[in-house]
């Protein structure tokens, strides 16, 4: 039984099993959960982190993350630019939020309306309701955890966390392959953009039309990745210095980009939108729950429970909710979303985010 506390049997299985097939497991739908083991994760981010070493850290994002899915979806043809509308952006939240919104979706989605897309905006202005669906998913998927692990190690007196924004869209780094997705107006900074200037990818430079700011960047990233490991700070002279303000509007970090600078207020609308309304309005997550899986409380139920009583009073359970997605675009998009969607969320129920750190 699961709750014998004997796990000699699963032992000899996983360590029979052949690596290559165990591994494939994460490309699946939903890939490998995130759980709190009491070994490697012996608690939850926000209990945990006055336990972390002080450690230089380097933390950031791109300005566009969430790009990156759905220019995939594009390239792929499961969606097209004209798909993109108010009814298209509330049946995607509703679609892949509603098991974090519970009773509240609605009010959410009104909410992010409000914050995250243009006063008089039409319903079908495709590039504005692109880029508010690109801000809400980059917020949640992305910055939301990485401001939460930047105050917690702030609180813990780090001194030498260093925060950044990548905000060059170049050529290196375009992700999009057909004429669906060059859109005119939008010219996103995707997800992991960053990296090809740091790990230099062959294929990303030498099929394209390389300009002086790609080359620029490159210099940049090699000589700041370069001292951080030597030195512990990414530049010798403090022209990227630390961040010391958990404020919102406060948060120093470095845009690196054409006009790179130190600049303040690290994703501010986003960090408000999901680290303070969202859990005002459904409790904080991961909430807190007793480990029933690793064998240290052997009576725990056979089954977890249906829902999570919220911390805060006045609010409904979280629940998982189904929706009918409004149109066969939707449908189809969700074929090639569904597998990066569910482990991004499953890691926002663990983690409350996820992070880019270096």
């Amino acid at each position: 039984m699961w709750n014998s506390a004997n796990y000699g049997a699963l032992k000899t299985c996983l360590m029979n099993y052949d690596p290559i097939q165990l591994s494939s497991i994460a490309s699946g739908v939903q890939g490998w959960k995130i759980m709190q083991d009491n070994y490697f994760l012996p608690d939850v981010p926000r209990n945990l982190w006055q336990k972390r070493p002080k450690i230089p850290r380097i933390m950031g994002t791109t300005k566009d993350e969430w790009a990156y899915y759905e220019i995939d979806s594009m390239n792929s043809g499961k969606t097209n630019f004209t798909d993109y509308s108010k009814k298209y952006f509330e049946a995607e939240l509703e679609l892949f939020a509603s098991i974090i919104f519970g009773g509240q979706l609605q009010t959410s989605i009104n909410i992010f309306e409000h914050m995250f897309v243009p006063p008089g905006t039409a319903d079908d202005d495709h590039l504005a309701w692109l880029k508010a669906t690109v801000d809400v998913f980059s917020a949640a998927a992305f910055s939301s955890g990485i401001s939460k692990d930047i105050e917690f190690y702030l609180r813990n007196n780090n001194s030498d966390v260093y925060v950044y924004e990548f905000t060059w869209p170049g050529v290196v780094a375009n992700k999009c392959k057909v004429k669906a997705c060059e859109i005119p107006g939008w010219n996103p900074v995707v997800h992991a953009s960053e990296t090809k200037y740091v790990f230099m990818e062959e294929s990303a430079w030498l099929s394209v039309n390389v300009s002086s700011t790609d080359y620029a960047m490159a210099d940049f990233f090699g000589e700041a990745w370069t001292n951080f490991a030597k030195f512990g700070r990414p530049t010798l002279n403090d022209t990227w210095s630390p961040t010391t303000e958990i404020d919102v509007t406060k948060t120093e970090y470095l845009e690196i980009g054409q006009n790179m600078g130190m600049r303040v207020g690290y994703r501010t609308n986003q960090r408000i939108a999901w680290n303070a309304i969202v859990p005002s309005l459904v409790g904080v997550l991961p909430p807190e729950m007793p480990d029933y899986n690793n064998g240290s409380h052997v009576e725990g139920p056979t089954s977890g429970p249906t829902s999570v009583q919220p911390t805060q009073p006045g609010t409904e359970p979280i629940k998982n909710q189904g929706s009918t997605p409004p149109s066969s675009a939707i449908n189809q998009r969700i074929t090639g979303l569904l597998g990066n969607v569910l482990l991004i969320f499953s890691i926002i129920a663990a983690l409350f985010g996820s992070t880019n750190t270096f």
